[in-house]
């Protein structure tokens, strides 16, 4: 039985690394951990910041649509906001040319 059993594990996960499954478990593993320290990072927020990203936020809602998001909004052109609307909370800088 228990052979049986050793056998059966390793014909799982010889299939499991043949049809891309064990690498798409590996990368999805690396992404889960980087959203982890992500949303430690939200957590570690304090209260001014959370209210100063709203107020980006809420900034770039009334300059692209008039304050009012719905489905069929176009699809805001101030790409300045944009990229630091997630800049700010990711901690990627925006890069500026010369």
């Amino acid at each position: 039985m228990v052979r049986v059993f050793g056998e059966y594990e390793d014909g799982t996960e010889s299939a499991k690394v043949r049809s891309g499954l064990a690498a798409a478990e590996e990368a999805w593993n690396e992404i889960y951990e980087a959203m982890a320290i992500r949303m430690d990072r939200l957590e570690e927020l304090t209260p001014q910041i959370l209210e100063a990203w709203q107020a980006f936020a809420t900034a770039m809602v009334a300059h692209c649509w008039s304050n009012e998001i719905t489905e069929l909004s176009e699809d805001c052109r101030d790409e300045r906001l944009q990229k630091r609307l997630v800049s700010w909370p990711t901690g990627i800088p925006v890069i500026t040319e010369q």
